[in-house]
């Protein structure tokens, strides 16, 4: 009796778990819901680079990190959605091209940051990420059923791992 009861609780919050997270992939899973998240990761960034509070720092580096990773692999899903299979591996060779060079770029600024200083440039960078993030937000405003229009339903995954 007591076991069933365990069992039945375990499943529910599995369940319930499953639910969440599935309801956030569903959420980031539309280009209309990336301008928030790059906004919040600019405003983080921005207060990263001002503050010389170390608390205060290392919670806006935890909430910039965490922006990052909201965007990336949606990002990259959504990329190869758009994509054709046949092309796939170009897109990814491009995408991978691209963030190196994004990479790249702080290194050949480095004489024109260096001048204004890394507080002011850590600042005006996240600055710059809030204002392309608000973009974002604004130029794709939500539609209901954007992403999954053409979809059909996925499959539910077995909660036995949880």
């Amino acid at each position: 009796m007591i076991e069933s009861s365990v069992r039945r609780e375990s499943t529910s919050r599995c369940e319930g778990q499953a639910a969440r997270w599935e309801s956030l992939r569903r959420y980031l899973e539309s280009t209309s819901r990336m301008g928030p998240v790059i906004f919040a990761a600019g405003v983080a960034a921005a207060i990263y680079g001002a503050t010389p509070v170390l608390a205060v720092t290392f919670a806006a580096s935890a909430a910039w990190g965490a922006c990052v990773a909201l965007f990336s692999a949606p990002s990259r899903t959504l990329l190869l959605q758009q994509t054709p299979a046949e092309v796939h591996g170009r897109v990814l060779g491009a995408w991978q091209a691209a963030n190196n060079l994004g990479q790249l770029l702080p290194a050949l600024a480095f004489p024109v940051l260096a001048g204004i200083g890394t507080q002011a440039s850590l600042v005006g960078g996240g600055v710059l990420l809030a204002v392309v993030g608000l973009a974002a937000w604004v130029a794709y405003p939500r539609t209901p059923g954007h992403a999954r229009a053409n979809r059909p339903p996925r499959p539910r995954a077995d909660c036995g791992a949880c």
